[in-house]
């Protein structure tokens, strides 16, 4: 007698003995590594627009759990506040992607991405560029990923761009 499985998917769970609820179902490490990676590239995306965008969309995968959140939403309203009175475009040159370092089943450690930021001012042309790395944690938080807490990593280029765009923490 032969047995047949056709797409058999097994999910493993831990409940609480109280509650009956999911404390943390066991991931698949290779998606929430692209999940995370795809959520870091659309906040640069959307970084890079800031002058276009709310706050809130461009910090939409920061969880408010963390500080990384009122750090980073801060930041990005007063670069709006300040470009409407010196307006500027930003462009954000990668270097080989997001990596990430190290994801157990609800934290994500050392997510880094270098990236140039090049940015012109529109009154005069001025032109003023950094390069540095991001370093992220994530975690999870029902049961979908976000971003937590994040350092900026000074590399090269204009130091007062870097303490300019990213505030450091």
């Amino acid at each position: 007698m032969r047995k047949i499985v056709l797409g058999l998917l097994i999910v493993f769970f831990t409940l609480t003995s109280c509650e009956n609820k999911i404390t943390n179902p066991r991931i698949d490490y290779e998606k929430s590594r692209q999940i995370i990676s795809e959520m870091i590239m659309d906040f640069f995306h959307m970084f890079e627009k800031l002058m276009y965008l709310n706050a809130d969309d461009i910090v939409k995968d920061f969880t408010p759990s963390c500080r990384g959140y009122e750090h980073q939403k801060r930041t990005i309203l007063n670069h709006q506040a300040n470009c409407k009175e010196d307006p500027f475009i930003l462009k954000i040159n990668y270097y080989d992607g997001v990596s990430v370092g190290y994801v157990d089943g609800s934290n994500a450690y050392d997510v880094r991405l270098k990236a140039q930021f090049v940015a012109w001012r529109w009154r005069d042309g001025f032109q003023d560029e950094v390069i540095c790395t991001h370093i992220y944690t994530c975690i999870v938080e029902n049961y979908r990923w976000w971003i937590c807490d994040y350092k900026v990593k000074y590399e090269t280029g204009s130091k007062a761009l870097f303490y300019m765009l990213f505030e450091v923490m």
